[in-house]
């Protein structure tokens, strides 16, 4: 898959994966300094804490392409370091819904931006993979809901 795909995906406690589809076990064990960040990081598994808790969500993926300016409409914006494996195919879902999706092998800054709740219409998340050599983690914009330490935590425990 190159250019973006759009779908709906069913979110559970405020959580949306994404994952290697050979992963085991995909979810991860959320500690209290995860939900404040946003995220919980695993190699092959990268979580991430929605605005809205539960519900109808509209996911846009967008793959190789640059983000350019930061969207004004979303609210929480996270990075993170993710890995296609050599099979290309990721997962992305909660715990009651998922999607499959083909995306290039590769290394990757996988971005995270989650867009206000608009009443009457389904949240907005966008993922974005973006080739890159080095990529690091980083909180690029933090919403009300998010209170991060100075130091982020990397690590996750599959759940």
């Amino acid at each position: 898959m190159t250019g973006s795909v759009e779908f709906p995906i069913l979110i559970s406690y405020s959580q949306v994966v994404v994952f290697d589809r050979s992963l085991e076990r995909p979810f991860n064990l959320w500690t209290d300094k995860h939900v404040a960040q946003g995220f919980s990081w695993r190699p092959g598994s990268a979580a991430f804490g929605t605005i809205a808790e539960d519900g109808r969500h509209l996911v846009t993926v967008a793959v190789d392409m640059t983000e350019g300016e930061q969207p004004l409409g979303a609210i929480r914006i996270i990075d993170v370091p993710f890995e296609v494996p050599a099979g290309d195919v990721v997962e992305i879902g909660s715990i009651s819904d998922s999607s499959l999706l083909e995306i290039p092998a590769g290394t990757y800054r996988l971005r995270f931006e989650c867009y206000e709740p608009v009443s009457g219409e389904a949240s907005r998340i966008r993922f974005l993979f973006v080739r890159d050599a080095s990529p690091t983690f980083q909180i690029v914009r933090a919403d009300s809901g998010l209170s991060p330490a100075n130091e982020l935590l990397l690590i996750a425990s599959e759940a």
